[in-house]
């Protein structure tokens, strides 16, 4: 078992290093973020999230209410993770967070959204992470 052990951990180091992947979405103002991971090409690969990075323009409407969610496998998929942020009149607020550790359901992407919908809203996201390839 000790050699199986090896095996999987030094696929594991290859695929993190070199099976990396990164997505970018931004939209114009009042327009609804939707940005996936690269989609699995077969059922045998896993995909994760290691980094999200946002920034959100609030720059006349009222005090609003922004959610960003990781969901699993589709816009309308389980959501994974999701953070609420308040961005008053003429501020933006910007959120880098690193180390996340989100991985989807063996086969299918990660899917990020993000409501700005109001016409003076406007965002921007980042995400990057790595494929992982089971040999099952």
């Amino acid at each position: 078992k000790r050699c199986d052990m090896s095996k999987r951990s030094d696929g594991l180091l290859a695929d993190m290093l070199g099976q990396r992947w990164l997505a970018t979405h931004a939209p114009a103002a009042a327009a609804t973020i939707v940005l996936a991971s690269p989609s699995p090409t077969d059922g045998h690969t896993t995909i994760h999230l290691d980094h999200l990075s946002f920034s959100i323009k609030n720059m006349a409407a009222a005090t609003h209410t922004v959610t960003t969610a990781i969901r699993d496998a589709s816009i309308a998929g389980t959501v994974l993770w999701s953070m609420d942020h308040l961005v008053t009149n003429a501020t933006s607020k910007e959120v880098t967070i690193s180390n996340m550790h989100v991985e989807a359901t063996k086969g299918k992407p990660l899917v990020i959204t993000q409501d700005t919908v109001l016409a003076s809203v406007k965002a921007t996201v980042n995400i990057a992470g790595w494929s992982e390839q089971h040999q099952d």
